[in-house]
């Protein structure tokens, strides 16, 4: 048994290395993570080596793109000297007496354009483990999601500006897409021993109710001709676009909900030689944020589609001041009629689905290696996009105590080294490191923590919390 799991922990790694994270590895494949460990696979609550898990509060965030960077410097640094900050194309070539300390500047390279943020506030959040077989759950969310992927590279700021006037542009279909919303999961979870094994399987039922949205989806290619450094020639063009307006006409943001919806997390978990709590090798497979929301009111959508040549110009915005504006500016232009572009109000966001994989293996006692893949699962141009995502999490854990480095590859470009500590009922970390020491080219963040409750021993140090073994404080038994 023992052979087989190592080979199918290894078989794992392999197919999933050249993949990949706003997924908080750190929060996730701890044996103790409890309620937050169902976010990556519903049916891990089964699993969990305590009675019950109750989540005080916790965060996320989560930002990554590679079309710009700041060097030389890390968040705190760049917080500290935020006025001494230069904008490379503007001051190349000219003389300066006092050169900016961070100089920002943008990529110039051969890569397809990404942009990824994510941010998630836990609320209180409760998992119980009832009679060893069964797990029940309850998680509340606020989640806020932004992603654009493969977007063309001739987007770029140095490439675009090296096109010589008179030549053919074709820009590749990309779609961006971001939501703001709350969720509701219900989750539960079945487990059984088979042999010297166990298994479960698991789901969880969301509520999602949707506070602001937007989405950008360039659904052909776009053929276009650069006349002038502010004004393009536009052979054939189809672009939609739309967004709530629930907050528009408001100076902060506005707290009701412009759309709702449902969503299902499916997963099945496999525990290699169980041992009252612990195990030698974990592996498992889930279908995450399957769903969409629907918004119907407080929101405008808009085609922009020609078939004829059209020049598209920085004048064509001159005294325009509004959304309206714009959008009547950019339908005249285009299309030749200023109301033309506007559709009937209402569209549909699918949630950020993907595959997850999962893996951890127990080389010696307290010294574990996990690893997850997550693959987005677009099944719309019109979906909230996560990253692929995959790492691996060399640990020391114990029931006290935890501590690992997370190793995340970044959407098949960047890589980055983390870390990550649990000390008693509190874990934070992050994915990205480097955000935050040392000195090079900055180009996003990665920090997230928890705070929770769950059974103890008066033994501190003993080792206890199992809910099978010590002498526990006294608390609800389920």
């Amino acid at each position: 048994m023992r052979n087989f799991a190592f080979a199918l922990f290894f078989l794992f790694l392999c197919v999933s290395c050249d993949m990949m994270a706003q997924e908080q590895i750190g929060l996730r494949l701890d044996k103790y993570s409890g309620v937050n460990s169902i976010t990556l696979n519903p049916a891990n609550s089964a699993h969990f080596a305590l009675g019950w898990d109750l989540n005080l509060v916790g965060a996320g965030v989560f930002l990554e793109q590679n079309y710009l960077f700041a060097s030389p410097t890390n968040i705190p640094d760049l917080l500290r000297n935020s006025d001494s900050v230069g904008f490379a194309p503007d001051i190349e070539g000219l003389p300066t007496s006092i050169p900016p300390t961070i100089l920002v500047d943008f990529y110039n390279d051969n890569k397809t354009r990404f942009l990824s943020s994510y941010q998630e506030i836990l609320g209180p959040s409760i998992l119980i483990n009832i009679n060893k077989n069964h797990g029940i759950g309850i998680q509340t969310k606020l989640r806020a999601a932004v992603g654009g992927f493969n977007i063309d590279n001739d987007l770029s700021y140095y490439k675009y500006q090296d096109i010589e006037l008179g030549n053919p542009l074709e820009i590749e279909p990309f779609a961006i897409t971001g939501m703001v919303w709350q969720e509701y999961a219900l989750n539960y979870s079945y487990a059984q021993d088979i042999g010297s094994s166990r298994v479960s399987f698991g789901g969880s039922l969301k509520l999602m109710k949707a506070y602001e949205s937007f989405f950008l989806d360039v659904s052909k290619p776009i053929i276009s001709t650069k006349i002038e450094n502010d004004s393009i020639a536009i052979n054939d063009f189809d672009v939609r676009m739309g967004f709530t307006t629930a907050s528009q006409s408001q100076e902060a943001f506005a707290n009701e909900f412009t759309g709702q919806g449902f969503g299902l997390d499916l997963g099945a978990s496999f525990l290699i030689e169980p041992d009252n709590g612990d195990y030698f090798a974990r592996i498992g497979v889930a279908i995450l944020d399957l769903g969409k929301v629907n918004f119907s009111t407080q929101s405008e959508k808009y085609r922009l589609q020609n078939t004829t040549p059209a020049d598209l110009s920085a004048e064509d915005f001159n005294g325009v001041t509004t959304k309206d504006e714009a959008f009547k500016a950019l339908s005249s232009a285009i299309i030749g009629d200023s109301l033309a572009a506007k559709q009937p109000a209402g569209y549909s966001l699918w949630a950020p689905t993907a595959l997850s994989v999962q893996g951890d293996i127990q080389f010696k006692k307290n010294l574990f290696v996990g690893g997850s893949w997550v693959q987005r699962i677009p099944f719309s141009p019109l979906s909230v996009k996560r990253n692929n995502s995959l790492s691996l999490y060399p640990r020391f854990e114990t029931r006290w105590f935890s501590v690992g480095v997370p190793l995340v590859l970044y959407n098949w470009q960047d890589f980055r080294l983390g870390t990550s500590m649990r000390i008693g009922f509190l874990t934070f970390g992050s994915d990205n490191i480097g955000s935050f020491v040392g000195k090079s080219a900055l180009t996003g963040m990665d920090f997230y923590f928890s705070l929770k409750a769950n059974p103890f021993t008066l033994n501190f140090f003993g080792g206890g919390g199992d809910r099978r073994k010590g002498k526990s404080v006294k608390c609800y038994k389920f």
